[in-house]
């Protein structure tokens, strides 16, 4: 074997890289507490303890999550993955699906500027976030 012989130049890894510490640990306990009490809370046993149990643990994205989200099933195509063609028709009918849902949302024009192929990228993330916006008004 012809191996090389110069060292990395990339650190080595140390075990404290891997283990939480500071903040981070006192987060995550503290979520294990919350997540423990609201277990003993829902048992017979325990069930004083629900009045004290925390409802909500605090993380950044708590703004995006309490946003109304609208669950829409996609159809089951009796289709074979594991064939090309079929992933094709899938993925033509999800495409089929979620251009019907931007008709019902934006309107015709903004559905053709979203499918064309000749948009700027640049423009297109724009449209979107104006979308995504439009989506968050309208379902509140």
């Amino acid at each position: 074997m012809n191996l090389s012989t110069q060292i990395p130049l990339h650190k080595e890894l140390e075990l404290h890289d891997f283990v939480l510490h500071g903040v981070l640990k006192e987060k995550l306990l503290s979520s294990y507490v919350v997540l423990v009490s609201r277990i003993l809370a829902g048992s017979r046993k325990y069930s004083w303890m629900a009045k004290y149990v925390t409802r909500h643990i605090a993380h950044e994205y708590e703004d995006y999550m309490a946003l109304k989200s609208t669950v829409i099933p996609l159809t089951i195509i009796d289709k074979n993955e594991a064939k090309y063609e079929d992933c094709l028709d899938i993925c033509d009918n999800y495409e089929e699906t979620m251009v019907g849902l931007h008709r019902q949302v934006f309107g015709k024009l903004i559905c053709k500027i979203l499918s064309s192929r000749f948009i700027d990228k640049h423009i297109f993330d724009n449209i979107i976030m104006i979308c995504h916006h439009i989506l968050n008004v309208i379902l509140k």
